[in-house]
């Protein structure tokens, strides 16, 4: 019972055992034979929002998630019971952890972040399928989720653990930030291809706590870093929109050459990270900024991944991306050290 049907067929039994070894290797094509159009799961609660639909996307979607985890993945099937369009699978699943798995919220916010740890995994799983017309339309499971976690170290954690899942998460958060300001920056970009050419980064000490260091950014529509900073010029049509997101035109000039671009934030967490698209420029893409804490200062820390929107600009790119560089860095300190001593 353990071999990957290789025949099609439509008795329920065996639709069952296939969509199990479907999720271990089988391809987009193959959860279209099994999984009805409106065929979904309870077991999605804490798999990433794309899985979470029904039909065969969200269960290729939800077998996408479990194999860049765990390579060398497996089920071995031991019985299948069917009592009318009911069928109750018994297996064990087995795996090695070998990628990092993010755990979601019930509201599709990241949750936790498990680091690899190398280690294998046969954890026993009892599944049960309800079958109409030939496929799958709803699936549920018992499942030995803490003897997976017990095989695989994670729990319980130790402290280097903790910390690897820590930064793990961190990062996690990071590329979905990127890519929710990529989303916004293909929505917004001309027809003709983008091409990202550089990726700027720089930091400076602010001797602030991360509270005042980010009212001195953010505070006042932007007013007061207008005031301290040598390169932006104003900042206009400032709005705060529900979602307690900022929006907002901002004119930055960079040695002879004057930027006028859209700052459209993603994220907005206060004082910690903040997350935009540049958009409406010939040098767009995704700004990043981090506000964290150094002893009593703030390391303020950005990194703008550039994406040209113009041929011309991507012929020009090149030879302003060091002029843009050193400029960033330079304002950054300056306005660092021009607030010494400053209590907000």
């Amino acid at each position: 019972m353990n071999a990957h049907p290789t025949v099609v067929s439509t008795d329920p039994k065996s639709i069952a055992i296939r969509s199990i070894h479907n999720m271990a290797r089988g391809n987009r094509t193959d959860f279209d034979e099994v999984i009805g159009v409106g065929g979904f799961t309870r077991e999605s609660r804490a798999a990433p929002p794309s899985a979470r639909g029904t039909g065969p996307d969200a269960f290729y979607e939800l077998a996408l998630w479990l194999r860049a985890a765990f390579e060398d993945l497996t089920y071995e099937i031991h019985h299948a019971v069917t009592e009318r369009n009911l069928i109750t699978v018994n297996s064990t699943m087995h795996g090695r952890h070998t990628a990092p798995i993010a755990f979601y919220t019930e509201d599709g916010k990241l949750d936790t972040v498990f680091p690899p740890t190398g280690r294998t995994f046969a954890i026993t799983q009892s599944h049960w399928f309800r079958i109409e017309d030939g496929k799958i339309v709803e699936h549920w499971a018992n499942r030995d989720d803490l003897g997976l976690a017990k095989q695989l170290g994670w729990v319980p954690p130790t402290p280097t653990y903790l910390i690897r899942m820590a930064r793990a998460k961190r990062r996690a958060q990071r590329s979905l930030y990127r890519v929710a300001a990529e989303s916004a920056v293909s929505r917004h970009v001309p027809a003709e291809p983008t091409v990202k050419h550089r990726r700027i980064e720089g930091e400076a000490l602010f001797p602030l706590s991360p509270e005042q260091t980010w009212d001195l950014v953010f505070g006042n529509r932007l007013q007061r870093l207008v005031e301290l900073s040598d390169s932006i010029v104003a900042v206009e049509n400032y709005e705060m929109r529900a979602n307690g997101t900022p929006r907002y035109v901002m004119v930055t000039r960079i040695g002879p050459v004057t930027i006028r671009s859209t700052s459209d934030y993603t994220v907005y967490n206060r004082p910690r990270n903040t997350v935009n698209a540049v958009l409406d420029s010939p040098f767009g893409g995704v700004y990043e900024m981090d506000f964290q804490p150094d002893g009593a200062n703030t390391r303020v820390s950005y990194c703008w991944s550039i994406e040209t929107t113009t041929p011309f600009a991507r012929i020009l790119l090149p030879v302003l991306a060091p002029l843009i560089a050193r400029s960033l860095r330079a304002d950054l300190e300056t306005v660092a050290s021009r607030v010494s001593g400053t209590r907000l």
